[in-house]
């Protein structure tokens, strides 16, 4: 089964970056998601140190390969 959420040994992994800044970036995608759903009018949930793989490759511009071409 594949995952439906990055966390921060995962994104640390894939970027190279320290887990304390990954852990920045997290909260920073929550909260911009966070966001994007209340003017929509709808809410969300969204797990501290856990990101949903898709809100990840949205932000950061990472595409499937499946979506390339």
């Amino acid at each position: 089964m594949e995952k439906l959420f990055y966390d921060a040994k995962d994104i640390a992994i894939m970027t190279g970056y320290s887990e304390s800044k990954v852990y920045k970036i997290i909260k920073d995608i929550n909260q911009k998601v966070k966001e994007r759903a209340k003017n929509q009018g709808k809410d969300i949930l969204v797990f501290n140190g856990k990101v949903r793989k898709e809100y990840f490759d949205e932000m950061t511009l990472i595409k499937n390969e499946t979506e390339v071409n």
